[in-house]
C-alpha cells in the first residue's frame, strides 16, 4: 500500500466487511463487538442512517475517565458525530491532508480531517 492509493484500494486490502451498532446499544455491548471482530471503531446506525462512531478511545476518555458505566452508557452518549467521509476514489494521500479552500474543494472555515 502506498500513500496516494485509492481509497478504494486501501479498502479491498482491508475486506469488506463493516461493523455497527444503533445508538441505544449500551457501551458494554459495542466493546464486546470490537473485542469479538477485532477492531477499534465502530459505525453506530440507526436503520440505514449513520449517526456516528465509536471508538475505543472514546471508551477510555469518556467512559473508564469519567467513571461511568459501560453496561449502562448508550453509545449514543459517548459517540463522536461530526464525521468527513471521503469517496472510495479519492486518493490516499489527500483524504489523510488538511482540507483547506481550494478550486477543487468546497470553501471551509477550518480543517477536516
Amino acid at each position: 500500500m502506498r500513500v496516494f492509493d485509492p481509497v478504494s484500494f486501501i479498502l479491498c486490502k482491508k475486506g469488506t466487511d463493516i461493523w455497527s451498532v444503533p445508538s441505544d446499544a449500551t457501551v458494554y455491548d459495542a466493546m464486546q463487538m470490537m473485542a469479538d471482530k477485532d477492531v477499534g471503531a465502530l459505525l453506530i446506525m440507526d436503520g440505514s442512517q449513520l449517526v456516528g462512531v465509536v471508538s475505543e478511545r472514546d471508551y477510555a476518555r469518556k467512559v473508564i475517565l469519567q467513571g461511568r458505566s459501560s453496561k449502562e452508557t448508550p453509545v449514543r452518549e459517548i459517540a463522536t458525530e461530526t464525521m468527513t467521509t471521503i469517496p472510495p476514489g479519492m486518493l490516499g494521500r489527500r483524504s489523510h491532508a488538511p482540507h483547506h479552500d481550494t478550486p477543487d474543494s468546497p470553501s471551509s472555515s477550518s480543517p477536516r480531517w
